[in-house]
């Protein structure tokens, strides 16, 4: 049997919390990053929770469980997200050279975990909006980000670790002190 990994999955606009709850009730995990909106209405300030990455939905499955699911049914607004599959020398592999995209599980809890912690100042920046050289790696070894890792970056102007979520994005945390930092 085909090991549980993390897919990267794609729902139709606003669909992800149904797919999420479909999936759970089957007993299969899934993982919907959420952020709380605050906006205004008729003068009063209101909050409401919406999706981190619109669209997305990540669930730890087998593809061949999900082969069940995507794309029929209740479903047929739910498919893989895929990515470019090449050999070495840049030419497709498999079935039109994609294959879905799969985050690597120590990416994920650190992602969950980033997502569970309330702090106004953390932030989620999508792959296609930055570029940022790889500095040194740390480990966080105090504080509410304390076992964290990722890389050390400056973003208005405070050190921040950033977290890479491989065909993601890469999320930040808050101001982060050196004395709290290992380098690993």
């Amino acid at each position: 049997m085909e090991e549980a990994v993390w897919f990267l999955m794609r729902a139709a606009y606003g669909k992800e919390k149904k797919a999420k709850d479909f999936l759970e009730a089957k007993g299969i995990k899934t993982f919907l990053p959420l952020q709380t909106q605050t906006y205004i209405y008729k003068g009063k300030k209101k909050h409401r929770q919406v999706s981190l990455i619109p669209n997305f939905l990540f669930v730890k499955s087998s593809e061949e469980e999900m082969k069940q699911y995507i794309g029929k049914g209740e479903l047929d607004f739910f498919h893989h997200y895929y990515v470019p599959h090449k050999d070495d020398r840049g030419r497709p592999l498999g079935k039109n050279g994609i294959k879905p995209l799969v985050i690597p599980t120590c990416q994920m809890e650190s992602f969950i975990r980033w997502n569970e912690i309330s702090d106004d100042n953390k932030l989620f920046v999508a792959d296609d909006k930055i570029k940022f050289a790889k500095n040194d790696v740390v480990k966080i070894v105090d504080g509410k980000f304390a076992g964290l890792e990722g890389y050390v970056c400056r973003i208005k102007g405070q050190s921040r670790i950033g977290i890479v979520v491989n065909g993601v994005g890469t999320i930040f945390t808050a101001y982060i002190p050196k004395c709290m930092l290992k380098k690993v």
